[in-house]
């Protein structure tokens, strides 16, 4: 029984390790894809979304309901879960009644299957899935004419491109801030509202991230897998990011070649683009041959 331990024991070590910037509760999916195709995964959470409280949340409820609205933004699933969870909670109304009449558009596949989730209808996605994707094809989806009402529901902290450029072209902008990132783990997670299946990789706290960036040998990473700009930053703090970083999109890409990072970015923002691009940049046929025969 021990020998058979030791020999899965070796298999795992010898597999490529991939370190993956998401939280438990939202990797199930890109976690079963590298494990799929040869690959180790780690999870690296850093931080979690929870919806705001207090003055904050009375105040993202009250932009929330101060409709309506003409365009409805979000650039994130968490933006769309604590918009929901906030509005239940405070005027016992859905996404689905306060913005029923207004156009939605999303950032991102699972920013887009949240929403329509909650009864939302939603625009066609941006060819380019971020806010600059979103700003370069306003027109063409929104519609020439300025003075449109826009609400933009984020999280803090939260980028200005976006609302700053519709401003720039002379749109209504209300933000709404409806979450914050806190260390993970938050005491009031959204993760009830994320998915009920959990990813069984093993979860590693900043300290041991800092750890295992300095690792050599089996237990090195060979891969980061990174979900957000500001993610990739705090990692970059822990300790030397010497290994190739796949991006989930622009943002995230640009951010890690500020760093001097070797960035790659995914074409798209599913598990399943991510899991490929990780394939393709680690060498998909090797270990694939290597882990399956």
């Amino acid at each position: 029984m021990t020998g058979q331990v030791d020999a899965a024991d070796r298999e795992v070590a010898a597999a490529p390790r991939v370190l993956v910037t998401r939280t438990p509760a939202r990797s199930a999916e890109l976690v079963e894809g590298l494990t799929s195709q040869g690959f180790a995964p780690v999870l690296s959470p850093l931080s979690e979304a929870q919806a705001v409280s207090g003055r904050a949340g009375s105040d993202a409820v009250g932009l929330l309901s101060g409709g309506p609205y003409d365009v409805v933004t979000f650039t994130s699933a968490n933006g769309v879960w604590a918009a929901d969870v906030l509005a239940r909670e405070h005027s016992a109304r859905s996404l689905g009644e306060l913005f029923g009449h207004a156009r939605v558009w999303c950032v991102g596949e699972a920013t887009r299957a949240a929403a329509t989730n909650l009864g939302l209808t939603v625009q066609n996605p941006p060819r380019e899935n971020s806010a600059a994707g979103m700003l370069e094809e306003w027109t063409r989806v929104m519609g020439e004419g300025p003075g449109q009402s826009v609400l933009c529901v984020h999280g803090e902290p939260a980028r200005t491109e976006l609302v700053d450029g519709l401003r720039d072209r002379g749109h209504r902008v209300r933000e709404a801030t409806v979450y914050e990132q806190v260390p993970f783990p938050a005491s009031r997670p959204l993760i009830e509202t994320e998915t009920e299946r959990a990813s069984p990789a093993p979860v590693l706290g900043r300290e041991a991230t800092s750890t295992c960036l300095r690792a050599e040998g089996v237990d090195a990473i060979d891969a980061v897998v990174a979900t957000s700009p500001r993610l990739i930053q705090t990692l970059a703090e822990l300790g030397p990011v010497r290994v190739p970083v796949i991006c989930i999109g622009r943002t995230t890409e640009r951010a890690a070649r500020e760093l001097g990072l070797e960035a790659i970015r995914s074409p798209g923002t599913s598990a399943a683009h991510l899991t490929d691009t990780v394939s393709r940049v680690l060498g998909y046929d090797e270990h694939r041959t290597t882990h399956t025969s």
